[in-house]
């Protein structure tokens, strides 16, 4: 695993931990068609009567220059439409746009949410990098 975020990875191995002390879930996130475009990582363990938040990971496959080349029609114009603001309201954007490419531009690294409250996107703001 890298901890160079735009660096290109090629394999992803993922090693658990005995059940008894924890579990892994895994997601493979695609862009709309169908490309992988990376996985996410959540990391259980149990502490001695409950789990533990989850320490979440996240691995693209693809290199900055590779990403912007992922780009379609309906990416750029989210990019767009942040150029004029330094962030936007979440719920304001998704109004807009699909909720599922403001998130995959988010795992893509084009987009930043700034999640203040986890359990609820009414104070979410989204920022171009």
């Amino acid at each position: 695993m890298s901890d160079d975020e735009d660096s290109q990875v090629s394999v992803v191995a993922v090693s658990a931990p005995l059940f008894r002390d924890g579990f892994n879930h895994i997601q493979v996130f695609t862009s709309d068609d169908q490309v992988p475009l990376g996985v996410q990582i959540d990391e259980y363990r149990y502490d001695t009567v409950s789990i533990r938040a989850p320490k979440r990971r996240r691995i693209r496959f693809y290199g900055a220059d590779k990403r912007d080349q992922l780009l379609d029609a309906q990416g750029h114009q989210v990019l767009a439409s942040l150029k004029s603001e330094p962030s936007k309201p979440y719920r304001e954007l998704s109004k807009a746009f699909a909720p599922e490419k403001i998130l995959e531009l988010e795992f893509m690294g084009h987009l930043k949410i700034d999640r203040t409250v986890s359990f609820t996107d009414k104070t979410w703001r989204v920022s171009a990098r």
